[in-house]
Parts: structure tokens; C-alpha cells; sequence
């Protein structure tokens, strides 16, 4: 080998080093140019944990973040279907709190509040119900399921949250941006059930109302909220001898009554109810999300004048007494 052959491969040893140096220099300066601005919205992944809703179907959600500085901007976002989705926002602290949208009767109110964001249902007038001592009467609201996480922080570097979940609010830290909120019943579903009916044959149609019920809820923590109200629902006769019926409520208020009022059109033209005290089957119910209401025994009047009604304090499973009435029902627009 000629020196001039060795002087070209010092030459060349030498350099391999300087390059990958200015390779390294070269890799770091995209870094600078890609370094996010704290007004950069940042792109969040949701994901929506049904696991304790198995049955729960919905066509959409809606999620609100609401930023913990007073001065900071609200966010709305509105989902296809109930998975989750990606959504993007400024950097910050927020409380988020999502729920399905797929009602129609169900009315928001103080939507620009995360702790009185609340949902109820619009009422109803009859010509019984004008009297200031009677519980107003309400819709049904169609079920409503809620899910929220009350610290939220969105940085460059992720999401960072406390797990709504964990007693412990254990913290939970994701580099992918990814929340996942569980969510949560803000709806009861009472099922109303009569057995041994005599007379069914009688009626025309037949329909229920319960009493003490709440008027809303909010949606946050699932506070209910007032007025007491009394619900309307349809009943049918399910065998020659059972009467059954469903309603979906928001909840039962603690100190309240609840009358199951059963109204009866009957096949001479005559209308008539009866009431019940089911507060103890409501109260005692093991899942008050899911609650079921039996009356035993139950007679429809046979033609002849209806007994007198019960009296207030007199109201007892398996007592008879018909009211004649006349009904004229219609819903505010």
C-alpha cells in the first residue's frame, strides 16, 4: 500500500465521525420546529366504559368540558354512537362530564355549570291537576346514562386523571391522550306488576300514575332534584288476571310518599281508579335502579256503584276502593 493509499483512508476514518455528528445535530433541529405552543389544541382519545351497562344501547353521546379557571372557555362535543371518539382542545384542567344523547323529552338545565348540570322533563295539565296541593305531573324521561371525570389535565406530554372508579383515586397517566370514563345509570326503571285481578274483562284501557318521584337530577354526582312529582305510564292487561306496567323516573325523594294511583276506563263508559301506598316495596327494593312493585289481589267494579274511596291514612295492599272520575289529559308544548 503507497502512502498516498494510506493518507486517503486516514482521511476517510476521519470523517465517518464528523458525519454521524452532523447527522445527530441534523435529527435534533426538527425537534425545535415541531415544539408545541401552549394555545395548540390537543388531540384527546375518549373511551366510554359501559361494563356495568351490558344492556345500554345508545346512537350518540355528548361530552362537556368545563375548565376549572372561571374565566376559561367551555367545550361541547357531540358523538356518534357510544364507544368514544376523538375530540381536540386547548391545554388545561377541565372537569368533563358525558351522557347520552339520543332524548328527545328530556330538558338540560344550568348547562353552564358542571355541578348543577341537570336534566328533568316537561310537565303536564289535567283538570285534576290545578290545584297548588297536587304534586305536578310529569313526562317519563327516557333513559339517561352519565359518566364524569372531575380532574382532568391536558398537557403536551398526555392526559393525566384521577381513575373515577378507584376508591383511591389512583392516578392515571397516558402519553397516548387516552381517557376512559365509566359510565353510570341517572334513570330507575320501576316495573309495576298486579296479579289475581278480578273483573279484567271490564276494562277498556287502563293506565297508572306514581307519586313522589323527583322532578330532575343533576347529572355530575346524581343529586335528585325538586320538585316532588307524580309520573303517568301505561298499563295493559298482560293475562285475564294480571295487570302490569312500566315507568322510568329519576328516582325516589327520601321523604316523600309514593301512591301508585291505577285509573280504569271501563267498558259502560265509567272511569274509575285506585290508589296504593308502595313506599315500602320502593324504599326496600335491593337495586333502586330496577325496582319492581307487586299488588296482590285486585278487583275492578262489576257494574255496580264503586265502594266508596279510601281514605288518606287508610291506603293498604289488597283493599279495595274505586273512585269515579272523569279525565281530560294533555301535555304542554
Amino acid at each position: 500500500m503507497t502512502a498516498t493509499q494510506r493518507m486517503a483512508i486516514l482521511h476517510a476514518l476521519t470523517a465517518i465521525p464528523l458525519m454521524v455528528l452532523t447527522l445527530l445535530s441534523y435529527g435534533c433541529q426538527p425537534h425545535k420546529e415541531i415544539e408545541c405552543s401552549e394555545n395548540m389544541l390537543r388531540k384527546i382519545n375518549l373511551r366510554f366504559d359501559w361494563e356495568d351497562l351490558p344492556q345500554a344501547h345508545h346512537e350518540g353521546m355528548t361530552v362537556y368540558f368545563f375548565p376549572t379557571e372561571n374565566d376559561g372557555r367551555i367545550w361541547r362535543f357531540d358523538i356518534a354512537g357510544q364507544t368514544g371518539g376523538q375530540v381536540e382542545l386547548s391545554p388545561g384542567t377541565y372537569r368533563m362530564l358525558a351522557f347520552n344523547n339520543d332524548t328527545h323529552n328530556v330538558r338540560f338545565t344550568d348547562t353552564g355549570h358542571y355541578d348543577l348540570f341537570g336534566a328533568t322533563t316537561p310537565g303536564i295539565t289535567t283538570l285534576q291537576n290545578e290545584s297548588a296541593a297536587t304534586p305536578p305531573l310529569r313526562t317519563m324521561p327516557e333513559n339517561i346514562y352519565a359518566g364524569c371525570i372531575d380532574n382532568l389535565d391536558i398537557t403536551i406530554c398526555g392526559v393525566r386523571y384521577s381513575e373515577p372508579s378507584s376508591p383511591e383515586g389512583k392516578t392515571v397517566e397516558c402519553g397516548k391522550s387516552i381517557v376512559k370514563c365509566p359510565m353510570n345509570y341517572r334513570t330507575c326503571i320501576y316495573t309495576v306488576i298486579i296479579r289475581n285481578v278480578k273483573n279484567s274483562d271490564r276494562t277498556v284501557s287502563i293506565a297508572g300514575s306514581l307519586s313522589g318521584l323527583a322532578g330532575g337530577i343533576t347529572l355530575a354526582n346524581g343529586d335528585l332534584q325538586p320538585p316532588d312529582v307524580t309520573e303517568p305510564f301505561p298499563m295493559a292487561v298482560h293475562k285475564p288476571q294480571t295487570i302490569t306496567g312500566s315507568l322510568t323516573c329519576f328516582g325516589h325523594i327520601e321523604s316523600d310518599t309514593n301512591i301508585l294511583t291505577v285509573t280504569a276506563r271501563l267498558n259502560d263508559g265509567t272511569t274509575v281508579n285506585a290508589r296504593r301506598d308502595v313506599t315500602e316495596q320502593i324504599v326496600n327494593s335491593p337495586d333502586p335502579h330496577n325496582v319492581t312493585i307487586v299488588i296482590d289481589g285486585l278487583e275492578i267494579p262489576d257494574g255496580e256503584t264503586p265502594k266508596p274511596p279510601i281514605g288518606e291514612g287508610d291506603l293498604d295492599v289488597g283493599v279495595d276502593g274505586w273512585t269515579v272520575i272523569i279525565i281530560d289529559i294533555n301535555t304542554e308544548n
